[in-house]
C-alpha cells in the first residue's frame, strides 16, 4: 500500500460524523492523521477533521477506504463520494 491512491472515509465512533478525503498516497495521508504536531500546525489546525480528530482523539475514528482509484480520476471520484455520503467534515478546494 506504498503508493495506492484513493478515497477514505473517517467516521466519528462517539457522534457519526464523517469526513470523505482523497490521496495519492493514502498510508501518508492516515500517518498524517496520527502524527498530533502536524494536526496542531498552523497550516492545518483549521481543517474541521483535524479539530476533530484533536478533540475526540484518533483512537475515536473509525477508517474505511472506499475505494481505490487511479491518480487520473481520484479526485472525480472523491467529489461523487462526497456528493453521496454528504460527511459533516467537509473541506474542499477547488
Amino acid at each position: 500500500m506504498k503508493r495506492i491512491s484513493g478515497i477514505y472515509y473517517l467516521i466519528n465512533l462517539i457522534n457519526g460524523h464523517s469526513y470523505v478525503g482523497s490521496s495519492k498516497i493514502l498510508k501518508s495521508r492516515m500517518q498524517n492523521y496520527l502524527n498530533i504536531g502536524l494536526l496542531m500546525s498552523k497550516q492545518n489546525s483549521n481543517l474541521p477533521i483535524n479539530k476533530a480528530l484533536l478533540k475526540y482523539g484518533q483512537d475515536k475514528f473509525s477508517v474505511v477506504i472506499i475505494e481505490y482509484a487511479d491518480l487520473d480520476i481520484f479526485l472525480d471520484r472523491e467529489t461523487f463520494w462526497i456528493v453521496k455520503l454528504k460527511p459533516y467534515y467537509f473541506f474542499f478546494i477547488w
